[in-house]
């Protein structure tokens, strides 16, 4: 295989998107309420969750940076391409995960699929802008 030519700052855009993607989400506005009752986390948590927050980077990094080598293996050329490729990258990786430790944790569907939502569309958000990026 040959050497992948990363464009560091579509990587920070998917990053940042993904980021911006998960406060949106995970927001009250939107299905924050719903997630805390279905993840059982307390309603009056008052402390900042720093070491989560970090983790999200660090997994929307990997994940971007590992999206990217694939986009450019599978000869991807457009933004449909991204979306398409993320997509299935999505359904071949991301959902088995979180189902079968959903499964095993004895998660409530709600939750999984909540998450899976979650994925789908910074994943999806991450393909397009690894394609439309002028790398």
């Amino acid at each position: 295989m040959s050497p992948v030519s990363v464009d560091w700052f579509a990587i920070v855009a998917a990053v940042v998107a993904s980021f911006v993607i998960g406060m949106v989400w995970y927001s009250p506005l939107v299905f924050g309420t719903m997630w805390m009752k279905l993840a059982g986390a307390p309603k009056n948590a008052q402390k900042v969750p720093v070491v989560p927050m970090i983790s999200s980077v660090v997994g929307a990094a990997v994940m971007a940076y590992v999206l990217m080598h694939v986009l450019v293996y599978s000869s991807a050329d457009t933004v449909a391409d991204g979306v398409i490729t993320a997509f299935w990258m999505w359904l071949g990786f991301v959902v088995p995960t979180i189902v079968v430790h959903g499964l095993y944790e004895n998660r409530d569907p709600k939750l999984m699929g909540l998450n899976l939502g979650y994925n789908l569309v910074s994943m999806l958000a991450m393909g397009t802008i690894l394609m439309w990026w002028p790398w």
